[in-house]
């Protein structure tokens, strides 16, 4: 079946309460993915999608679904250098995933044809295997040159992989940097991840993290969010003595 119009998928869409922009950007206007998230009233990843996925990878060769769930923990366009940069990525298995349909190749990253054939692998990836890729993913992307530093990329494999502090320096990093440019919601999500380690701050980093918590989550109407930094900031103030 040929690839669905974007106005196609919103007639097909229409009623369904869908954001037909959205489902037409996850699905690419392929038909069957399309009517399958339209006929599960908007489940995220239906399973017959899952299902249908997944049966495409088990027929790949072995060493295919290695570059397939390397690229699936990353972000949506993956850079060539860090798909081959995991271990035991070849470029044999790479070609596969390419000719098979389940990569493409849109100069100069790796992506895949749709958002949903991508949550279909990371669904079949088991969470030991999950968090190594993420680990693995933020070991390779941190020494990869690049400018600017892709902060809340690392900040999100680092949140994946369970480090601590490596959460704390990139969220924390990120978020300044989204704050900077006035990317107030970005900001604040970033140091809402932080805070999940901010025990691993001394007193006053973790003052000063707080501080940036609540001021953007104020910024963006986020109140109780606000409040909630707030209210573990104010014993700390006090208990140093500051106003």
């Amino acid at each position: 079946v040929p690839l669905l119009s974007q106005s196609a998928v919103a007639e097909l869409a229409e009623g369904s309460g869908l954001d037909a922009e959205d489902l037409y950007r996850e699905t690419g206007g392929n038909a069957f993915f399309v009517t399958e998230v339209v006929a599960s009233g908007g489940r995220h990843l239906p399973p017959s999608v899952q299902d249908a996925v997944l049966a495409r990878v088990h027929r790949l060769s072995p060493q295919a679904p290695l570059p397939l769930e390397s690229v699936a923990v990353m972000v949506s366009r993956v850079e060539p250098s860090l798909v081959y940069s995991m271990p035991d990525v070849t470029a044999d298995a790479v070609d596969e995933c390419v000719t098979s349909g389940m990569l493409r190749m849109e100069a100069p990253v790796y992506t895949f044809r749709h958002e949903l054939v991508r949550q279909s692998v990371l669904s079949g990836i088991t969470p030991g295997r999950l968090g190594a890729l993420h680990w693995q993913a933020l070991d390779r992307l941190r020494v990869l040159p690049a400018s600017p530093r892709p902060l809340a990329r690392l900040a999100e494999h680092a949140e994946m992989a369970g480090d601590g502090p490596a959460t704390l320096e990139f969220a924390i990093a990120a978020g300044d940097v989204a704050a900077s440019l006035g990317s107030h919601r970005e900001a604040a999500f970033q140091y809402g991840r932080a805070m999940a380690h901010c025990e691993l701050l001394d007193p006053p980093a973790q003052i000063d993290l707080l501080r940036k918590r609540a001021s953007e989550c104020f910024l963006t109407d986020d109140q109780h969010s606000a409040i909630t930094a707030w209210e573990r900031l104010v014993p700390m103030l006090r208990h140093a003595d500051r106003p």
